[in-house]
């Protein structure tokens, strides 16, 4: 079974890969990593500046909720790393569910942290990283990631939309 180091780079790569397929869509206005509240499963997502655009009118929010989001790349390679995080937690000791839970969730928020350092992203490209059903715990996991990831006004946009502020 892979480390979380391991499965990091290996999303960076699927990111990467993910990224270049979805060029005839910049500018970009979001990618997220989509997972649900134990961190098992994974899938992205991403949305044009142009599809932003065209449907603020009827959502004006429709640019930071991520779950409404309806472009992709190639799934197969997020498959993968998908199928390792199910099996690190169907290996995690009882009693450690948490720490294991918030590990994978970081390791998430650190491939798309390397991937925005590398300058895959612009800088107003909001990246996010959260579950589609979040509970409280996942909702503040949510919000600190998108402080990680973002400038501040992009952060605070995306904090407002998703009510936190």
């Amino acid at each position: 079974m892979p480390t979380l180091d391991q499965l990091k780079h290996s999303l960076i790569s699927a990111i990467r890969g993910a990224r270049e397929e979805l060029r005839e869509l910049d500018p970009l206005a979001g990618f997220a990593l989509a997972t649900d509240d134990e961190v098992t499963t994974l899938y992205h997502v991403a949305c044009s500046k142009a599809w932003v655009e065209e449907n603020h009118k009827q959502y004006k929010e429709i640019g930071d909720i991520f779950v409404e989001w309806q472009e992709s790349a190639d799934d197969e390679l997020f498959r993968v790393i998908s199928k390792a995080l199910r099996e690190k937690k169907e290996n995690t000791p009882t009693g450690n569910f948490a720490k294991a839970r918030n590990a994978r969730f970081n390791m998430l928020v650190k491939a798309l942290a390397d991937c925005r350092q590398a300058g895959l992203f612009d800088a107003d490209t909001l990246l996010c990283v959260g579950s589609t059903d979040p509970g409280e715990h996942m909702e503040d996991l949510d919000k600190k990631a998108a402080y990680r990831l973002n400038a501040k006004p992009v952060a605070d946009r995306y904090a407002k939309s998703r009510c936190w502020k």
